[in-house]
């Protein structure tokens, strides 16, 4: 990660260990963060966080679709045997499609929620294969 994209996360990651999530993303906002920013940081650390071990002989496309103060913001994933691409935009021929808020897509994605409980209460909403959704957290380690 860039200096600035690792300084952006550092905040995000501290934000989100002492905020309320109800909170959280006006707080981020608050502090001078754009939507997108927030995302770019965030999937950077799905960058360097990936485990090409962990996702050899998988494959999957996957988008993400995040409901933010400026409205939808998608990034696409795709795992390929061990390899990963993340990037903004969408993807037309995605495996699954996941939909949650900004707030909840932090407090997942740093382990402050728990994804099957977003889940049950309708917070998460997964379009398409939800298995291969839940081998995301495999492939991204965050210990």
């Amino acid at each position: 990660m860039t200096s600035v994209v690792n300084e952006r996360f550092e905040q995000i990651r501290k934000t989100v260990d002492s905020t309320p999530a109800k909170k959280l993303t006006e707080t981020l906002i608050g502090q001078g963060l754009t939507s997108a920013e927030i995302l770019e940081a965030m999937f950077a650390m799905y960058r360097e966080s990936f485990s090409p071990e962990r996702a050899l002989g998988e494959h999957g496309k996957f988008e993400f679709c995040i409901s933010t103060p400026d409205g939808p913001i998608s990034y696409a994933l795709s795992v390929d045997d061990g390899t990963c691409a993340i990037g903004p935009g969408t993807s037309p021929d995605a495996t699954s499609v996941i939909s949650m808020s900004l707030s909840d897509f932090l407090r997942l994605s740093l382990g402050k929620a728990n994804g099957a409980m977003l889940a049950m209460t309708g917070r998460i909403k997964v379009k398409g294969d939800t298995v291969a959704a839940m081998s995301i957290r495999d492939w991204f380690p965050t210990e």
